[in-house]
């Protein structure tokens, strides 16, 4: 959903993506890389380096603090999904728990067979 949009700026904004490797080690500013697919190994000068690593849940502060996880923390998703259940949560903190309740309603429409009659 976001992804096209963010690879975009980020080749806009001249940053270089490398995939399909996976990083052995990261010294005097420098990142060691593998090919996932083909065992070569390079090296690459870096000044920062940001890692994206497994999108898995991490509540465990939040059980520890008797807190309610949300965005990543209860299930990893996009940037648009942390912000509604932030959002969410902020807009049912004073409520009762809404529990498995869905909190709006939803339309269900059934399709008309073809060359039948749909009532205005």
């Amino acid at each position: 959903m976001e992804q096209e949009r963010i690879h975009r700026r980020l080749i806009e904004a001249g940053v270089e993506l490398t995939t399909s490797h996976a990083l052995v080690a990261v010294e005097g500013g420098e990142a060691r890389l593998v090919d996932v697919y083909t065992g070569r190994e390079r090296e690459l000068p870096l000044d920062g380096l940001v890692l994206v690593t497994a999108r898995l849940p991490n509540d465990a502060l939040a059980l520890e603090l008797g807190a309610t996880a949300l965005g990543d923390a209860y299930a990893p998703g996009t940037i648009a999904t942390a912000v509604w259940d932030g959002r969410r949560f902020a807009e049912e903190l004073d409520g009762d728990p809404p529990g498995d309740a869905v909190p709006f309603r939803r339309e269900v429409v059934e399709l008309a067979r073809l060359g039948e009659e749909v009532p205005a």
